[in-house]
């Protein structure tokens, strides 16, 4: 996996995207395969095209890590994979992964 110091990718992501990678790591570790930083670039900006990234003055707020993580597993091709939160950990958006079917 690349490092978020990477300089391929994106200063923001350099310097505010601690958890915005750690959502990438999930599909990375669970499909076994990297993002390179392309994908991780575009995969930021459509975070945020989307609502998923919020600027925040200075930083960034990940809104929806959920949606962040399913696009990312769309991005690797992996189908049926679903992530969603657990209704009472909603305060805190925490995502859990649930797998529809073996890689």
């Amino acid at each position: 996996m690349l490092l978020q110091t990477n300089p391929d990718l994106l200063n923001d992501i350099q310097e505010f995207g601690c958890f915005y990678m750690d959502c990438l790591a999930i599909p990375q570790l669970v499909v076994g395969k990297d993002f390179n930083a392309k994908e991780i670039n575009d995969l930021w900006n459509t975070s945020i095209n989307y609502g998923w990234l919020i600027p925040n003055g200075r930083y960034f707020v990940v809104n929806k890590p959920v949606s962040i993580i399913n696009e990312a597993f769309d991005t690797l091709n992996v189908p049926n994979k679903t992530v969603f939160s657990f209704p009472h950990f909603s305060q805190i958006n925490f995502p859990f992964l649930i797998l529809s079917q073996n890689i």
